[in-house]
């Protein structure tokens, strides 16, 4: 490399750092909850249940700020997101899910907020999932669940994971699945 080109490329490196650093990332983002720990899922009885997804809103919304971008999503996704994995805990237990069961739950996440715990620029990705569970019987329960993470998608998924096995620690959701 001449000299002419080492410095023409020095000048103009500064200049690309900073327009990458400032103009950030930005996503749509779906959660990917892993698992549950089998552990914390109490014994559930053998039966057929419906699950609905009662979350309305099908628009884009602003999550927050994941370093210099911005996370957005949609609320009816992020609530099929969690969905899936109640289906999947389920059907790992012999429930069998599906449409006009005799007993029906009724989900919508109705806020995700990304935020920072701790310092604003030292502190951890969290995020806020607000999760509502209605049952065929009228049983209402709001679940807000923060979650931290080395990552925004991670504390992402890692709340919608929370809110999901909120629902088997919850005596009232218990008995209606239960019974």
């Amino acid at each position: 490399m001449t000299i002419s080109v080492k410095f023409r490329l020095a000048r103009i490196l500064p200049v690309l750092i900073t327009i990458i650093f400032f103009s950030g990332c930005s996503g749509h983002y779906l959660p990917k909850p892993g698992a549950l720990d089998p552990e914390k899922v109490p014994p559930l009885t053998k039966q057929t249940i419906s699950i609905e997804n009662t979350q309305t809103d099908t628009s884009i919304i602003t999550v927050g700020k994941a370093g210099a971008g911005t996370m957005t999503g949609n609320l009816r996704m992020w609530t099929a997101s969690a969905i899936n994995l109640l289906i999947t805990e389920f059907e790992q237990r012999e429930i069998t899910v599906k449409e006009n069961a005799p007993k029906v739950l009724s989900l919508a996440i109705t806020r995700a907020e990304l935020g920072v715990s701790g310092y604003q620029y030292a502190g951890l990705p969290k995020c806020t999932v607000d999760l509502e569970v209605i049952t065929g019987s009228e049983y209402k329960l709001n679940i807000s669940i923060e979650s931290n993470a080395i990552s925004p998608t991670g504390a992402c998924d890692k709340a919608v994971k929370s809110a999901i096995s909120a629902i088997f620690m919850d005596e009232g959701l218990l008995k209606y699945i239960n019974e």
